[in-house]
């Protein structure tokens, strides 16, 4: 009877595993958008708006907005790649998650007395803030914040219609906007002031439909018979006719969308519905997508997912299996690697999925006090005014002070805190990382990926300081040699940021070359470091400290006199130095405080540094001892050789610090005790 339950026993368990196996063969992965992907939206007075998704010129799956008789317009992701749609005679906006779910409407006031103003485009600004342009009705850009919360509401002049189509400018204050005439208006969302238009002399198109702003301030603008490329001035750069791009049928040119590569955009037919995509410097037709549209319908707009915009550029990468799995994602701009404004994000983990991870990478873009010109609330220059608290990602200044960065907190209240660094077009850059397909024995979709993490980050310019300085306590600009990496955690809202890197910035960068990572950009002034989440950081750098420098260091540990400096392989490394007061003998106590920092750092005897690790249970910050009035901190001798009498077992210590000019070097060797005792370790 046991043998029989036994083999009863096995008989089900195969039969369960073989169901499993079946049923998990037929598992299909869930659609995820990619970059590159194409939304077209698409409605009719008998149809219900819809938004078609395509993917190498294949429609993907059909989006529908639940609206009948209903006009899909304009759309945009989110920072997390949420797709919103505009529906235009619904008087809504249909929000939809990266898998193509339907997740409800989104803001309101829409319309008056039960009459839509017609809402036709939205966009969302760095720091996740929605905007929507309308058509009729009231003609009003309205402003809701990431969960759809009114906040305010705008009137610009209009011409034709309303405030039809919109985009923002990279200073984030200034909207572009178009009202079915012959001009591409503007308008200060800051002040709430009219300002002069783009161009001065009509375009000659019926009717200005959509438009983008490019990364030089040009912006392209769908004309009708036309699509036109104006210069940062309003001169016209460049024409894109219809009859040249579709001779027989003339089509109505009414929407537009720049594609991630940054040297083409899409342009689509109101009436026929036939989408291209146009190279921007020759005019050639690269794609063509026909969307079938019936009779009744018309196409409402056109959308790229990773379009980069003046607030984000998004780019996809695939990580593989493997326990040091690595890839760049590079945001270019005018698709060139040595533009002043191109950058790029590296990232390496541990990938135990067996079909890797897709990750996505969104740069957003955040004024700074030199891009924009001014300070204050939402701009990043390093204090948070008077108390402010985050309600939004747009003042990483109070994001940072809300993590506990504050180096110093003024009279008035303001508080002084790292200031991001301005490598993007003289703004400010933080990173949203998330996952992008299910890894299940990872992550889901859209949280946190758990590392540890590795980032290297670069950019190609070290641009000028900030001067006058906005800090009245501080030397004008920032300290360029102590970039940091600071990371803020999706499960831990209530503590945004968490500071992670132990290492900084390589002391062996040359601050007019840069550093030494060369396979990201040319020319980089780069960084890296650990965190042990995968979402937001940004690159920040200590403002200047105050007067007071320390002008001398004495290294006590290793002993002055001795190069190589014996240390022994089995044992913690003492590094202690002394500080002192400028112009004295006299030992600093309080130095080594915030703002200032010291590093440490390795290097093998070819140069190429050696990431230092800390002995288990040590402190991993240098300390002040009051006793031997020295700065002290041990390191682990784990990534050193044993010295065998050759030079590649000599190394290099180097210590830096905004404190002292230059770093200190010293050589050290990794000896047994025998071979210091028996001198066979000089």
């Amino acid at each position: 009877m046991k043998r029989f339950t036994e083999a009863v026993c096995l008989i089900a368990m195969v039969l369960v595993l073989a169901g499993l196996s079946a049923g998990q063969s037929e598992v299909t992965p869930p659609l995820v958008v990619q970059t590159g992907d194409v939304f077209v939206a698409i409605g009719g007075l008998e149809s219900e708006g819809q938004v078609q998704w395509y993917r190498n010129g294949a429609l993907l799956t059909t989006l529908d907005t639940g609206q009948a008789n209903t006009f899909a317009a304009g759309m945009a992701f989110d920072a997390a790649g949420n797709l919103y749609v505009t529906v235009f005679n619904a008087a809504n906006v249909i929000r939809f998650d990266r898998n193509g779910n339907r997740l409800g409407s989104f803001g309101s006031g829409y319309s008056v007395d039960g009459i839509s103003n017609d809402p036709e485009s939205i966009l969302f600004d760095s720091g996740g803030n929605a905007y929507v342009g309308q058509a009729d009705g009231t003609h009003q850009v309205r402003k809701f914040d990431s969960s759809g919360n009114f906040l305010a509401a705008f009137s610009p002049k209009t011409e034709d219609r309303g405030t039809d189509w919109i985009d923002l400018a990279a200073d984030q204050k200034t909207l572009y906007y178009a009202s079915e005439g012959t001009h591409v208006k503007r308008f200060d969302l800051s002040t709430n002031t009219q300002l002069s238009d783009l161009n001065s002399i009509p375009l000659l198109g019926a009717f200005a439909y959509a438009l983008r702003i490019l990364n030089d301030g040009s912006v392209l603008v769908a004309d009708t018979d036309r699509v036109v490329h104006l210069n940062s001035s309003g001169a016209v750069m460049q024409t894109y006719l219809a009859s040249d791009i579709e001779p027989e049928t003339a089509p109505a040119l009414f929407a537009l969308s720049l594609d991630p590569d940054g040297t083409s955009f899409w342009t689509g037919d109101l009436n026929a519905g036939t989408v291209w995509k146009i190279d921007i410097a020759s005019g050639a037709i690269l794609t063509t997508i026909g969307t079938g549209i019936t009779t009744g319908q018309n196409l409402g707009g056109v959308l790229v997912f990773g379009e980069p915009t003046q607030t984000k550029q998004t780019v996809s990468i695939h990580l593989g299996f493997g326990a040091t799995s690595s890839a760049t994602a590079a945001f270019l701009t005018n698709n060139d690697l040595t533009n002043p404004a191109s950058h790029a994000m590296s990232v390496t983990t541990n990938v135990t999925n067996p079909n890797g991870i897709d990750v996505l990478i969104t740069a957003n873009y955040v004024p700074t006090e030199i891009s924009s010109g001014t300070t204050g609330k939402n701009i990043n220059d390093g204090i948070c005014e008077g108390g402010q608290r985050p309600t939004n990602d747009a003042d990483l200044d109070c994001r940072l002070a809300a993590g506990g960065f504050v180096y110093q907190t003024l009279p008035n209240g303001d508080q002084v805190v790292p200031h991001c660094s301005p490598y993007h077009n003289n703004m400010c850059v933080w990173y949203r990382v998330t996952t992008t397909s299910l890894a299940a024995d990872q992550v889901s979709t859209g949280y946190d990926y758990i590392g540890p993490v590795y980032e290297k980050m670069g950019w190609n310019t070290n641009l000028l300081l900030a001067t006058p300085s906005p800090n009245p306590e501080y030397a004008p600009g920032w300290n360029n040699q102590n970039a940091r990496l600071y990371d803020r955690h999706g499960d831990d809202p209530l503590n945004f940021f968490k500071f992670d890197v132990t290492d900084y910035y390589s002391v062996t960068c040359d601050l007019a070359s840069g550093c030494a990572f060369p396979e990201l950009l040319p020319g980089d002034q780069s960084g890296g470091g650990h965190t042990t989440r995968f979402n937001d950081f940004v690159w920040a750098d200590a403002p200047n400290p105050p007067t007071g420098k320390a002008d001398e260091v004495e290294t006590v540990v290793p002993l002055p006199g001795t190069s190589p400096f014996p240390y022994v392989s089995t044992a913690p490394m003492l590094v202690a130095f002394e500080l002192e007061r400028v112009g004295t003998e006299i030992t600093d106590p309080s130095a080594l405080t915030k703002p200032h920092s010291v590093n440490v750092a390795t290097l093998d005897a070819t140069g190429v540094p050696i990431p230092v690790q800390f002995p288990l249970r040590f402190p991993q910050t240098f300390t002040f001892n009051p006793f031997l009035k020295v700065y002290y901190i041990f390191l682990s001798p784990a990534p050193y050789k044993l010295s065998d009498g050759t030079p590649n077992t000599v190394y290099t210590l180097q210590i830096g610090s905004d404190l002292f000019a230059q770093p200190v070097t010293k050589k050290f060797k990794l000896c047994t005790v025998s071979q210091i005792l028996n001198r066979k370790c000089p």
